[in-house]
């Protein structure tokens, strides 16, 4: 098992940035946000908008801090965290 956590290179490294924002773009897109979604349509467009960003933006800066630090240090991104 300790052979398979391993730092990767930079020439092991083949997605681009547009790979990874298609990958967890698809993610978002899910059951749980539409479900999500109907549970906050009580709230009206506005609100219910504004509620979706936020919680989006807190839970992508969690996300997003966790891959840089695994960009960064070569390491997958659930060993740095």
């Amino acid at each position: 098992m300790a052979e398979a956590l391993h730092r990767v290179t930079d020439a092991e490294r083949d997605h681009s940035g547009w790979d990874l924002f298609l990958l967890w773009a698809g993610a978002g897109i899910a059951l749980p946000e539409i479900w999500a979604g109907g549970l906050i349509v009580q709230l009206g467009l506005t609100a219910g908008l504004l509620a979706a960003v936020l919680g989006h933006l807190v839970g992508n800066t969690v996300l997003a801090a966790a891959g840089w630090i695994g960009a960064r240090t070569g390491a997958p991104a659930i060993v740095t965290t």
